[in-house]
């Protein structure tokens, strides 16, 4: 796995890799890849995933858990696209051509990455994007 930088954004996967697993509790942490490369993303805000035809879902974590289960059906599927973007926004696109989005939380950490070697991508308060 490469990460590359772009003027306006990071690219996060030179490859696509699977989403391997999901976890729910008042957050959603998406696993993508397994063994070496692999990554966590873990999102705390409200998402919306765009489905292929073109509707969305708004999802928030804090809610009805019941409310999580589109998310269910990108389980297994290959990620084609992780772009952090520097304004505090993040897209994942899957292969099947649904998008998850994550907007940036104007008082709170909206989402955060760690990656391959601990490398750590996180939205912070205000529309910004800290890495380390």
């Amino acid at each position: 796995m490469t990460v590359s930088e772009h003027p306006e954004h990071w690219s996060l996967l030179d490859e696509p890799l699977v989403l391997d697993s999901l976890r729910f509790d008042f957050a959603v942490t998406f696993v993508v890849g397994i063994n070496a490369d692999r990554l966590e993303l873990r999102v705390e805000e409200s998402l919306v995933l765009t489905d292929p035809a073109g509707d969305r879902h708004e999802v928030d974590p804090e809610g009805d858990p019941a409310l999580l289960a589109p998310l269910l059906r990108l389980l297994r599927l290959d990620v084609k696209r992780l772009d952090a973007f520097k304004d505090g926004r993040l897209e994942l696109e899957f292969v099947t051509g649904d998008l998850v989005t994550v907007a940036p939380s104007r008082k709170y950490e909206a989402w955060g990455i760690v990656g391959e070697g601990g490398r750590r991508f996180m939205s912070v308060p205000g529309g910004e994007l800290a890495v380390w």
